[in-house]
């Protein structure tokens, strides 16, 4: 069951919720039976292990530990199961702590973590007795363990964090498809007022041409000050209003802006599909449509930004291609795409597998037949050319009609194709401005964590706050941390119908339905000034795409006391196995979280950790002293430094201990 998906995962919380029923037999059923009941204890038991290693095998991957914690397994075991994770006797223990370790590397939240570190203590508001307090037993050392497992440093994936960012991951071995869907990335009142003049125009001028052939009969159309009213009612909105052609607030926002464009995003290759059997799926970093439901014509694909697995090449297009089954992207484009449309650039030994990159693509108009396109590689300038630029306008016997743009990260449903390919889409955003060198680095230098608009981009606190872009220029920024499960039927109300009719179409659906839940992430940047922006993406698909959001215990520690808790363990050591493990949840704590070391130097921990030294001079020992160095940032896995990165607390704590050790000769 190693590579099973969980597809319905109440069906696993139904199973663990019924674990501790299992043979509980009734009051009534005992009687003198005690034979019986012995064996059928002892099967009960059997059956009980049986299930909880079925429902462990089930969690072995990462994809569907995930999954597990988005549904609460965690809560379940703490509620449910308490008595089998205190008890470390239990035939189920091993695997319920097992499943229960695995699932709070990726997630734990405040409650959780709470509950697990008082398994077995009572709670009580009582003062309690001198002779009580020595008998409070410490925290359990299975359960510090458990701690260090959960709070240790693992390859988290990207260059600048120790954590896991959110992220939507995308499988086409599911289904052959899973994409964003962003309807209308440039609202424009004039798209709704140019369907709305079609409708009403259209039958005054069938009315027209048939009166001039009726008996009898008067065309509306001839009615005095008709089409006035008709532009008057369509025409004065005020500008406050909402966008009814579609999209959130009021104004026009064109594409593409005469200031130039910017696409930032991070993503990680999770998997490559092997060589000999590679299928060319590309990923799409971003496709952009232009459409128009008034034209015959079908739309058309005029900006693209996808990577191939066959070179690992980034290319970016502007040219037109009909948005058909036809797949331009996965074909020998060297034959498909103009030269003067494409910029390609080879990054094999760059783009890695498990690994977050950001990638940052920089458009400049420069003339009216050119642009210049720059492309960013982890903050990196790696490429610069002009090409033609991208062309928001219909053929010049359609230049009246109005545009209305999408765009797609990922693959749509009408590309279906299955493959192996499997990556993970974070942090996005488009905006209506060209990015410099500059710029663009410090977007890779706020990592794939930021979620902000960059109107507050310092990277220390003592920095001075300079936004690197207006506000009104963002076209939309996404974060799977904002969503909402909706209906289609809610999109209408809460947005706009035009919106609703356009997501409906991608999934094949009424725009009325009120049953499909719907996962929208929401545009981060609606509530900025500016023009109209698009609602957010949509998520497309059913079992090849979702999203995740990662709390591991480095970031939940500090709703539930803090670093006083881990130092709290600390003094409640009474061995030196112990005290080592405290020491070592401390550090590892502090090596991925920026908070927690803010606390220890606000509030003066390494002092508090300095005087626990000395109480407890008699534990300390050599492998203590080499923690103590790595939680000063004297040695680092990996890193050598010539100076010391935390200088207060080298003189507080490491100074301390090292006298204490030297007077007790205890460096071995």
């Amino acid at each position: 069951m190693n590579d099973s998906l969980i597809v319905h995962p109440s069906v696993i919380l139904c199973m663990l919720k019924l674990l501790p029923s299992i043979g509980k037999p009734n009051s009534s059923d005992l009687g003198d039976q005690t034979i019986c009941w012995r064996s059928f204890t002892r099967s009960a038991i059997a059956l009980q292990v049986f299930l909880a290693d079925v429902i462990k095998s089930l969690v072995r991957t990462e994809r569907n530990q995930q999954i597990m914690c988005e549904n609460g397994l965690n809560e379940y075991i703490v509620c449910y199961c308490k008595e089998l994770l205190i008890n470390e006797q239990h035939p189920l223990h091993a695997s319920l702590h097992y499943i229960f370790e695995r699932l709070a590397v990726q997630k734990l939240m405040t409650k959780e973590l709470r509950n697990f570190l008082r398994l077995g203590l009572k709670c009580c508001n009582e003062n309690y007795t001198d002779q009580f307090e020595k008998n409070i037993l410490p925290v359990p050392l299975t359960r510090v363990k458990t701690l260090v497992s959960i709070t240790t440093p693992r390859d988290f994936r990207s260059q600048l964090s120790s954590t896991m960012p959110s992220f939507i991951e995308m499988d086409m071995s599911s289904e052959g498809f899973a994409c964003l869907y962003f309807p209308n990335i440039a609202p424009s009142h004039l798209q709704y007022q140019s369907k709305t003049l079609q409708r009403l125009i259209t039958p005054v001028a069938t009315a027209q041409s048939t009166s001039r052939t009726s008996i009898t009969g008067m065309s509306v159309g001839s009615l005095t000050g008709f089409h006035s009213n008709i532009n008057k009612s369509i025409f004065s909105r005020s500008p406050m209003e909402p966008a009814v052609g579609g999209g959130i607030g009021s104004g026009d926002r064109s594409f593409p802006s005469p200031n130039g464009l910017t696409f930032s995003t991070w993503f990680c290759l999770e998997r490559y599909p092997q060589e000999h059997i590679a299928d060319d799926n590309p990923i799409r970093l971003i496709h952009i449509v232009r459409s128009n439901d008034n034209l015959n014509e079908e739309a058309v694909i005029i900006f693209s930004i996808f990577i191939l697995p066959s070179d690992k090449s980034l290319s970016v297009a502007t040219q037109e291609f009909p948005f058909s089954q036809d797949d331009y992207s996965a074909k020998d484009y060297c034959n498909v795409y103009k030269d003067e449309f494409l910029s390609r650039v080879w990054c094999p030994t760059f783009i890695r597998e498990s690994q977050w990159h950001h990638v940052a693509v920089t458009l400049g108009k420069l003339t009216p037949k050119s642009c210049l396109v720059s492309i960013y590689l982890d903050g990196r300038h790696v490429h610069s050319q002009k090409i033609n630029p991208i062309s928001s306008t219909w053929s010049s016997s359609e230049r009246n009609h109005t545009n209305i743009f999408h765009a797609f990260i990922g693959t749509p449903p009408i590309w279906r194709k299955y493959s192996k390919l499997v990556w993970k889409q974070g942090v996005c955003n488009l905006m209506d401005d060209c990015f410099d060198a500059v710029a663009v680095a410090r977007t890779y230098m706020l990592g794939p964590h930021y979620v902000g608009s960059f109107q507050d981009a310092r990277l220390e606190d003592n920095e001075e706050i300079n936004p690197i872009i207006p506000e009104d220029r963002i076209a939309f920024s996404l974060n799977p941390k904002a969503h909402s499960c909706m209906t289609l039927n809610k999109i209408r109300k809460m947005y706009n119908r035009m919106d609703a009719k356009a997501i409906a179409k991608q999934l094949g659906m009424s725009s009325h339905e009120n049953a499909t839940p719907i996962i929208v992430l929401h545009n981060a940047a609606g509530h900025l000034n500016g023009p109209a922006r698009t609602l957010g993406g949509v998520l497309i698909g059913y079992l090849g795409i979702r999203k995740f959001n990662p709390l591991p215990v480095s970031m939940t520690i500090h709703t539930v006391g803090g670093c006083s808790v881990l130092l709290g363990l600390v003094a409640m050591s009474r061995d030196i196995e112990s005290l080592y493990a405290a020491v070592k949840a401390l550090t590892c704590i502090l090596r991925t979280s920026k908070l927690a070391r803010q606390e220890m130097n606000q509030r003066r921990f390494y002092q508090t950790l300095g005087m626990l030294y000395k109480r407890k001079k008699s534990l300390l020992n050599s492998h203590i002293l080499h923690l103590t160095f790595n939680l000063v940032g004297t040695i680092h896995s990996g890193h050598e430094a010539s100076a010391t990165p935390n200088p207060t607390a080298f003189q507080v704590c490491f100074l301390s201990i090292f006298f204490i050790m030297l007077k007790f000769n205890r460096i071995v």
